[in-house]
């Protein structure tokens, strides 16, 4: 569903953890009879363990000129076909996808154009999308897959974001993937928001 920066997120852990951008935490309850269990792991976003990164002539299909933005800690970037894939260093499959372009038209119609693809287009049997939020630059929208009798098979929704940057001639879009499972517990409303304006507020043209 995405092209830019591909990112996915999956599994859970349940031990104390702090890699790339994500914290990892675990705790437990004991009952009147002294029995103990295990929590759900929460999994937060921290901007504090994110650093800004030099994208400059990363681009396997159109060198990005001057580009930096805040990424994970840790986080490794590999070339694609067409993106750059940024692999969150977590215990959850997380990826961004990038892609730098040149831009044939305004930045709000490649916001627009992209949202009606993937939020509204997908209102279908098959998905139930919801807008979130929008700006001019990008959007946050949730999705879970429904079965043909209309019921939801995600028990969550996992909530996606699109943003795309522009100057001059070039384009870029910062997208997270949408190959693989997704985790609720990090591809949440909450810690997409968080990657959403870190990234909004340090992707930068030199």
């Amino acid at each position: 569903m995405k092209k830019i920066f591909i990112v996915a997120a999956v599994a859970a852990s349940a031990a104390i953890m702090s890699c790339g951008e994500t914290n990892v935490k675990s705790e437990t309850v004991t009952n009147a009879t002294d029995s103990t269990k295990t929590v759900d792991s929460v999994f937060t976003v921290n901007e504090a363990e994110w650093e800004l990164r030099d994208l400059t002539g990363l681009d396997s299909l159109k060198q990005i000129s001057g580009f930096s933005v805040k990424l994970p800690k840790g986080a490794i970037i590999e070339k694609d076909f067409l993106d750059l894939k940024v692999l969150f260093p977590n215990a959850h499959e997380y990826v961004l996808e990038i892609r730098g372009q040149e831009a044939l038209r305004p930045l709000k119609e490649y916001v627009t154009n992209q949202r009606l693809l993937e939020v509204d287009s997908a209102r279908s049997a098959t998905n139930d999308t919801k807008l979130i939020a929008e700006d001019a630059n990008g959007y946050i929208y949730s999705s879970q897959v429904k079965a043909e009798d209309g019921s939801l098979i995600d028990k969550k929704p996992i909530v996606h974001f699109t943003y795309f940057i522009l100057k001059g001639d070039q384009l870029i879009r910062i997208e997270d993937a949408h190959a693989g499972v997704y985790d609720d517990k990090m591809a949440n409303e909450e810690n997409t928001k968080k990657i959403y304006s870190i990234i909004s507020s340090s992707a930068t043209f030199k």
